[in-house]
C-alpha cells in the first residue's frame, strides 16, 4: 500500500467550497437556458389563452405553469383586477371584495400577455 500525502483540512474545504460554488452557476445556467427555449417557444403565442396550474405564489404575483408546454409564466398582482392581497402562509392571493381565492394548485386559464427574451420572462394575464 502506498502512503498518500494528506491534504490539510483547509484546503479540502476550500476545494468542497469551489466544488459548491460551480454546482450553484451550473443549477443557474440550467435554469436560465430552460428559461430561455421556453420564451422562444412561446414568442409566437402571444395573444393566446392556455390552461395552467399555479406552481407558487409570491408577493408580486402568481407563477402559472403551462399545462401543454410546461412553460412558465408571472400573472404580476398588479394585473389582477380588483383589490388582491397576498397570503404568504396560505399560498393565496384573495380578493378582498368578493372573497375569491387563487391558491397554489389551482388551474387557470391564462392569456400570454408578453413575451421576454433578454429577461427570460413570460407575463400573462387571467383568461375570465
Amino acid at each position: 500500500m502506498r502512503n498518500k500525502k494528506q491534504q490539510p483540512i483547509t484546503s479540502l474545504d476550500t476545494m468542497c467550497e469551489h466544488i459548491s460554488q460551480r454546482e450553484i452557476k451550473a443549477q443557474k445556467a440550467s435554469r436560465d437556458s430552460i428559461k430561455y427555449m421556453q420564451c422562444i417557444y412561446m414568442q409566437d403565442n402571444v395573444g393566446k389563452v392556455y390552461k395552467g396550474i399555479v406552481s407558487s405564489v409570491v408577493d408580486f404575483g402568481i407563477f402559472v405553469e403551462l399545462t401543454d408546454s410546461k412553460a412558465e409564466g408571472i400573472v404580476r398582482a398588479s394585473t389582477l383586477p380588483g383589490q388582491w392581497e397576498v397570503d404568504l402562509a396560505n399560498h393565496c392571493f384573495k380578493e378582498k371584495n368578493q372573497g375569491l381565492k387563487i391558491r397554489l394548485g389551482d388551474e387557470l386559464h391564462v392569456v400570454i400577455e408578453a413575451v421576454d427574451i433578454e429577461k427570460k420572462t413570460i407575463n400573462l394575464s387571467i383568461f375570465y
